[in-house]
């Protein structure tokens, strides 16, 4: 009896981008609408300069806050109710959010939900 073993191997980010995306440069593009910045040409420059891994990780929360909430704003709103149930809001916490990178703001949400 031969016992075969498969050696799996940990495919690094790089490799991620280009099996899925094709390459870097695409996957960014797919990441821009998400994101709702009204600047993307700063917003692109931005996301030329991010890890591979954080990109991949900014699609998936992108396409997750897309699908459950259909709008950054709709996150938001849903991560003050979360916080405050009795609504009782602190002045100038929603702004606060606003500001909250798209990950972080999605991360907020699943903590408090």
């Amino acid at each position: 009896m031969s016992d075969t073993k498969k050696k799996t191997v940990a495919v690094g980010p790089l490799a991620q981008v280009k099996k899925q995306h094709g390459s870097r440069a695409d996957l960014i593009e797919k990441i821009l609408p998400l994101l709702d910045d009204p600047d993307a040409a700063a917003a692109k420059r931005a996301l030329t300069r991010t890890p591979n891994a954080k990109l991949i990780t900014l699609l998936a929360a992108g396409t997750a806050v897309q699908k459950q909430f259909g709008s950054r704003q709709a996150l938001v709103a849903a991560v003050v109710k979360a916080t405050y149930p009795k609504g009782n809001v602190p002045e100038g916490y929603e702004d606060k959010l606003a500001a909250y990178n798209l990950k972080r703001l999605y991360d907020l949400y699943q903590k408090r939900a």
